[in-house]
């Protein structure tokens, strides 16, 4: 299978499913793990090279969240097999592990890292659900 990931956190979940050698492209952003700068980089968030991406021939494209919804978009006019992700919270990511998993046959790994996640995340809670909550603002994107 050769994937192209248009997003840094699709890469990471891509390699943690263990298949980091079937990626053929990322974005200049995808930068762990260290294996990534061995691929060929074909732009940023939005500014996607889809002549380079075509001429890699992937079986598979990775896109995320509402900023990339038009390179979604664009992909799939141009017939490549696209897969979008748009996760809003910690079910939404773990969703997005099994999805993924699910589209390169990585089901059983999927599962297993899923787990490992919940688990880990309860840890967390569990270790901080006595502590006072604070309000936090981010903003990722100010259009």
């Amino acid at each position: 299978m050769r994937i192209v990931s248009l997003a840094p956190s699709c890469t990471e979940i891509l390699f943690a499913l263990g298949v980091g050698d079937s990626i053929v492209g990322v974005t200049k952003y995808c930068d762990y793990p260290s294996e990534t700068e061995l691929k060929q980089k074909l732009g940023g968030w939005l500014d996607i090279d889809f002549e380079r991406v075509l001429a890699l021939k992937p079986d598979l494209v990775l896109t995320s969240t509402v900023v990339q919804q038009k390179v979604f978009e664009q992909g799939r006019a141009l017939g490549l097999n696209m897969l979008h992700t748009d996760p809003r919270s910690l079910t939404d990511i773990f969703e997005n592990v099994l999805t993924i998993g699910e589209s390169v046959g990585c089901v059983e790994q999927a599962e297993q890292i899923v787990l490992e996640m919940g688990e880990e995340a309860d840890e967390i809670k569990s270790k901080t659900e006595h502590l006072p909550r604070k309000k936090v603002y981010v903003e990722e994107w100010p259009m």
